[in-house]
């Protein structure tokens, strides 16, 4: 007597069908399409140039407004096109922004940014900026708006050596750290959160 073929002609034949029913269970997926925003971001009220937002009508989450607000952004990455405005800089124009439109006072937002890698030469000054890129360092404005608005500037020691960055040629705010890894340790055990 020979063994029933059923079972492994039955596997096969729901192998082969699996794609069409999961068709018919999840349809047709839909092609993709640009969703256009819902409203225009501005600026403001804190840095007023830069970190543009959103107002959410339907907002249903609102931000703690007591709460101490201690975030480090670690920025590790740039623009491809020197001089451009680094999106991972101006994330923390945008919390900023953002939390004082939602209630959040300044006093309770206490903010760093650690730059390293190829964020690095964002935190050059103007001339030096401009000697090595033949172009106007706009991250430069930028900084320094964090920097009056309270935000600690970091810039990793080791980014700057391996990058030629020597310290004359850095902006006033910017602190130059032993390494991006050693900062972000220590404002974490002071309370901090990371985002990146």
């Amino acid at each position: 007597m020979q063994p029933s073929s059923s079972v492994p002609r039955a596997a096969s034949a729901f192998r082969r069908l699996l794609p069409v029913a999961l068709l018919f269970v999840v349809g047709e997926a839909a092609p993709l399409q640009a969703q256009a925003p819902l409203g225009e971001p501005s600026t403001g009220p804190v840095i007023e140039e830069f970190g543009p937002v959103f107002l959410i009508p339907f907002l249903e989450v609102e931000p703690d407004r007591e709460m101490q607000y201690r975030v480090v952004f670690d920025v590790a990455q740039s623009s491809d096109t020197p001089g451009e405005v680094n999106r991972y800089i101006e994330s923390v124009a945008r919390f900023l922004n953002m939390q004082a439109r939602a209630g959040v006072s300044l006093d309770r937002m206490q903010l760093a940014v650690v730059l390293h890698g190829s964020a690095a030469k964002d935190a050059l000054r103007p001339g030096p900026f401009a000697e090595r890129y033949g172009t106007v360092n706009r991250n430069a404005d930028l900084l320094e708006s964090l920097a009056e608005a309270g935000v600690e500037i970091y810039l990793c020691g080791q980014s700057a050596m391996s990058r030629g960055l020597p310290g004359e040629d850095l902006l006033e705010p910017v602190q130059v750290a032993l390494s991006a890894m050693t900062t972000i340790a220590m404002l974490k055990k002071e309370g901090f959160v990371e985002v990146n």
